[in-house]
């Protein structure tokens, strides 16, 4: 009897839970030249610029799943990668990405994210003093939420979490997990921008890193943030945040500073648009001998669909970036600073609806006061994309 109860509740659902199911599989291979794969210093006659360069060939295929029903949408997607390398060949590897979430609303007054996701890669050279190949596993979590409470004002909420860990004994230094809360509230009564006020703890830890003289092994973070969005017109758009951000390490050097983020978007018609960014943040760092750092810096992009079928863009960043928590580790008792100028051309064309081809270009220079952290690096990459809808 309660068996037919059940089937008969289903059934009856049904036609409410009906919804719409789509799905995008795709392929892709990319050629890419870098010029100096492993970033070290161009000083460096040893090495000869032929030996520091390799050619890598990309290979990748998965499908992006989305089902919607309602004002509900779940998606799923899963890809598969393969990396390899003409000169280098033992960092030859295979890695993944899978994702999952949904977006979720309840009329008007309540809505929100649930992401998942799990990354398989290879450790960047940027930081290392070995050729090693060094496999990845970073895996996220997040739910956010809205609330309406007036027609005017709203309340957000978010949790997440991240877990990096890595296969190479030596570099297991660098493995991090973060925990991160946020509560704010948000006026939305103005139809020309938004007004808000958002509070965000973030706890850290370093799992295989021992404690010791100006190390640390677990840190925590307050950060309080006022944001504004505001559009003067239907052309551009600005965003700000500014606020403060109060680091203690345990073991280390603690950070009290200010934080911020100013972005201006500005589109002249329906092919040009420019962007630009101001910013001053405090992350996490992949460095034995630092804990965390500021970066400041510049970062400019611009965009242009030059042709129905062809986009073309470019960036510019400069970046200036403070490290600290580990003084004890300081050389000539500075601490680390580098300086950072990057450089992104590329295109998109679409002979075909389904058929993606992408050209692209990246310099990048970094100057370092710390022995074998400065370079500079120059990456041409030809990306070809097939997907069917």
């Amino acid at each position: 009897m309660n068996r037919l109860l059940l089937i008969a509740a289903l059934l009856y659902a049904m036609p409410a839970l009906a919804g719409k199911l789509e799905g995008e599989p795709f392929v892709w291979y990319t050629l890419e030249h870098d010029s100096n794969l492993f970033r070290v210093e161009g000083g460096d006659e040893a090495d000869g610029e032929a030996e520091r360069s390799d050619t890598l060939h990309r290979y990748g295929g998965g499908v992006a799943l989305q089902y919607s029903f309602g004002l509900q949408r779940v998606y799923l997607g899963g890809e598969a990668r393969r990396v390899q390398y003409e000169r280098y060949d033992a960092l030859d590897h295979d890695g993944h990405e899978l994702r999952a979430g949904m977006d979720w609303q309840l009329g008007h007054a309540a809505s929100g994210e649930l992401r998942a996701s799990q990354e398989k890669r290879i450790e960047s050279f940027s930081d290392r003093d070995d050729t090693d190949l060094n496999i990845q596993t970073d895996r996220r979590a997040s739910a956010s939420g809205t609330l309406a409470i007036t027609p005017s004002w709203a309340v957000q909420t978010r949790v997440e979490t991240s877990r990096l860990r890595s296969a190479l004994d030596r570099s297991k230094n660098y493995d991090r997990d973060e925990t991160g809360y946020s509560l704010g509230g948000l006026y939305t009564g103005s139809p020309v921008g938004t007004a808000g006020v958002r509070v965000h703890y973030l706890d850290g830890r370093f799992p295989e890193r021992e404690r010791a003289d100006g190390v640390t092994d677990r840190y925590d973070e307050y950060d309080l943030q006022f944001t504004l969005g505001w559009q003067p017109s239907g052309l551009s758009h600005i965003d700000f945040e500014a606020g403060a951000a109060r680091r203690n390490n345990r073991g280390g050097e603690d950070y009290t500073g200010v934080t911020g983020r100013l972005q201006y978007i500005r589109r002249w018609s329906g092919k040009t648009s420019l962007q630009a960014e101001l910013f001053r943040r405090v992350v996490s760092v992949e460095e034995v001998d630092a804990n965390f750092v500021e970066q400041t810096g510049l970062a400019l992009r611009a965009d242009w669909q030059a042709l129905s079928k062809l986009g073309v863009y470019g960036r510019v960043e400069w970046r200036a970036d403070d490290y600290g928590g580990s003084p004890a580790l300081d050389v000539n008792n500075s601490a680390r600073t580098d300086d950072l100028q990057r450089i992104e051309l590329g295109a998109l064309y679409k002979p075909m609806f389904w058929l993606n081809l992408s050209p692209g270009m990246i310099f990048e220079r970094r100057d370092s006061n710390r022995i074998n952290r400065s370079f500079d690096d120059l990456i041409f990459s030809f990306d070809l994309e097939a997907r069917y809808d």
